[in-house]
C-alpha cells in the first residue's frame, strides 16, 4: 500500500506540475495575443488620427490662401475711424463664413502684431457672444503669431504652429478644443505677404474617436487617450 501510495503521490505532483505549466504556457500566449491586438488596435488608431490632421491642415491652408480673407484683414488693420466698423463688419461675417469649412472648426481668430484683431466662432448667433480666448490666454496667441511669423523665411518649414492651450472652450459645454496657426497669405505664393496669423481652433471630438474606447461586440475591451508632447492629458474617455 505505502508503495502504491507514494506512486499515486509522485503522479499527482506530475500532473500538478504540467498543470501548472499549461496554465502559464496559456496565460503567456494570452498576454502576447492580448498585446497583438492592442498593437493593431492603437496604430489602426495612430493612422486614422494622422489622416484627420492632415485633413485639419488642409483646411487651415484653405482659409490662409482665400483672398478676400487677405484683403478684409488688410482693410481693417488700415482703417480710419470712419471706415473701421464697416471693416470690421465685414470680416466679421468672412470669419463666420469660413468657420464652415470644416464640421470641426469651432472658432477662428485673427492674429497680428497688435495682439487679437478679431475673434469669431460657428456657434455664436445674436448676442450670444462669448470668446474663446480669455485674457489669461492671451500669451498663448502671441506665440502663435511669433512662432508662425519667425517661420516665414524658412522653406524647409511647414509654416504652421499647433497649441492645446487653451483645451476647454468653456463657454460652449466645456467643449475641449486644439489650435493651429497658419500665416494669410491670400492668393500670393510669398509667405513674406503675410502680416496676420490665423488661428483656427478645431474640436477633438471627431479626432479622439480614432484613439478613445474601440468596441468588439459592444464590449470596450481597449482604452485610449491622448496627450501632448509633454506628457500633458488633453482627452481621457473617463471623465472623473
Amino acid at each position: 500500500v505505502s508503495i502504491m501510495g507514494s506512486l499515486m503521490l509522485r503522479f499527482l505532483r506530475v500532473v500538478l506540475i504540467f498543470q501548472g505549466y499549461l496554465k502559464n504556457a496559456y496565460y503567456n500566449y494570452l498576454l502576447d495575443e492580448t498585446w497583438e491586438t492592442e498593437s493593431a488596435v492603437l496604430s489602426a488608431a495612430s493612422n486614422s488620427f494622422d489622416s484627420m490632421l492632415e485633413q485639419a491642415l488642409q483646411v487651415c491652408g484653405q482659409m490662409a490662401t482665400d483672398k478676400e480673407l487677405y484683403n478684409y484683414v488688410n482693410q481693417m488693420a488700415e482703417a480710419d475711424q470712419e471706415s473701421f466698423i464697416r471693416s470690421r463688419s465685414s470680416l466679421f461675417s468672412h470669419l463666420q463664413s469660413i468657420a464652415f469649412h470644416s464640421a470641426d472648426v469651432s472658432c477662428v481668430t485673427v492674429v497680428n502684431q497688435d495682439g487679437v484683431l478679431i475673434e469669431g466662432a460657428r456657434y455664436w448667433s445674436g448676442g450670444g457672444k462669448v470668446a474663446l480666448w480669455e485674457q489669461k490666454d492671451l500669451d498663448t496667441l502671441r506665440e502663435l503669431y511669433t512662432g508662425v511669423m519667425a517661420e516665414l523665411g524658412n522653406k524647409t518649414s511647414g509654416h504652421y504652429k499647433v497649441s492645446a492651450i487653451p483645451t476647454m472652450y468653456e463657454p460652449i459645454s466645456k467643449m475641449q478644443v486644439f489650435h493651429i496657426a497658419v500665416p494669410i497669405i491670400g492668393f500670393s505664393s510669398s509667405f513674406q505677404r503675410a502680416n496676420a496669423v490665423l488661428v483656427v481652433s478645431f474640436r477633438l471630438d471627431s479626432f479622439v474617436k480614432a484613439c478613445g474606447l474601440t468596441e468588439i461586440n459592444n464590449q470596450e475591451y481597449l482604452c485610449g487617450y491622448l496627450t501632448d508632447e509633454d506628457g500633458r492629458i488633453l482627452y481621457h474617455p473617463d471623465q472623473s
